[in-house]
């Protein structure tokens, strides 16, 4: 908990506590009726920093915008290789070649429905 001063409200640690499991909450609830994961974690931020009592601009701006640009610029790397990987795969025929593979050496006779067919 930030210290009083500095414009801060001294809150009991129930309410904040409160604040993270309704944020916990929003968070699945919109994502399960099929909102954006940036969007629901910014109201799921919202409620806990207004439970808490923090300055919501403040709050945002240091703490959680900091935070989403630091996964993304971390992860884009990894998701853009995946991505052409992928498309590489896909588009040589390589996906289909070591799905049929894999398929083969673990059913070994057994017919599975899988996604794109039978194996």
């Amino acid at each position: 908990m930030l210290p009083a001063g500095r414009g801060h409200r001294q809150r009991s640690g129930s309410l904040e506590i409160l604040g993270i499991i309704l944020g916990f909450a929003i968070l699945i609830l919109v994502t399960y009726k099929g909102w954006s994961v940036y969007l629901a974690s910014f109201l799921g931020a919202c409620a806990v920093i207004l439970l808490a009592g923090l300055p919501l601009e403040e709050t945002l701006a240091t703490g959680y915008i900091g935070g989403i640009g630091g996964i993304v610029t971390s992860l884009l790397g990894m998701f853009l290789f995946s991505a052409v990987m992928a498309r590489l795969y896909a588009v040589s025929g390589a996906a289909a070649s070591i799905s049929l593979t894999l398929c083969g050496a673990l059913l070994r006779g057994r017919a599975v429905a899988v996604a794109g067919g039978y194996c």
